[in-house]
């Protein structure tokens, strides 16, 4: 009598895994072209809209919070995905070391720039910096429900959450200039994004798992993301 042949992703034949995986990738080039062209044309509309100093103040807060998250971003998405044991406790620790490492690095930013405040106000806006500190975060939770349908190969549902989370932001943003909001427009458009995503997500299926912080999950996660993160930090920075 055949046996079936099944992989470790959640027990699904090989028959399934190459279907979802077919069409997985067809909806995320679809889900990418819309988000793409829609973000291309919202940034049109942006540019001849608002003044160059609103991008400029937006950009400087968004490079100086980039550096914050690449640092914090250990790569624990991944373990997550391939991890076979302790599933859901992996997840509550992965969805509290993430909170924790940006909290804790954004806490280190913020007392590392108190020296140089008076050269780095006047580059950006403190409110402009606040509010994007909220979306970095709301972003960085929307990674464990996000990991959980790679890891269920929901690839089409991922794809769909996070491109209707662009058109979101699109609208947003292309209405917040309409109306007159200048910088805010740009900063609602990053917002939306991020919480676009995580309502995105939770609708379409990811469950958020509960943070709790398991010390066992903790180091097998920390062991299995130092080496993406070190080669991320050196195609980034030194590349």
């Amino acid at each position: 009598m055949p046996i079936a042949r099944c992989s470790s992703a959640e027990g699904m034949p090989v028959s399934e895994i190459a279907s979802r995986a077919v069409r997985g990738t067809l909806a995320i080039a679809a889900s990418t072209l819309v988000g793409r062209v829609a973000s291309f044309l919202g940034a049109l509309y942006l540019m001849a809209k608002l003044q160059p100093s609103d991008f400029g103040v937006v950009a400087y807060a968004a490079a100086l919070l980039s550096v914050c998250d690449a640092v914090a971003n250990w790569g624990f998405a991944q373990g997550a995905i391939h991890r076979r044991e302790r599933v859901e406790e992996t997840f509550s620790t992965f969805l509290c070391l993430r909170l924790l490492g940006l909290v804790g690095v954004l806490a280190l930013f913020a007392a590392g720039a108190i020296p140089f405040r008076t050269a780095l106000l006047p580059r950006t806006d403190a409110r402009v910096l606040l509010a994007l500190v909220g979306a970095l975060v709301v972003g960085a939770a929307s990674d464990p429900p996000a990991a959980r349908l790679a890891r269920q190969m929901r690839f089409g549902r991922l794809a769909l959450a996070e491109g209707l989370a662009a058109v979101v932001a699109t609208a947003v943003g292309v209405g917040l200039a309409a109306l007159g909001f200048g910088v805010w427009a740009l900063v609602g458009n990053r917002v939306a994004e991020a919480a676009g995503r995580l309502v995105g997500l939770l609708a379409f299926g990811a469950r958020m798992p509960i943070p709790r912080l398991h010390l066992a999950d903790a180091r097998w996660l920390l062991g299995f993301g130092l080496p993406l993160w070190l080669g991320s930090l050196a195609t980034t920075w030194v590349l």
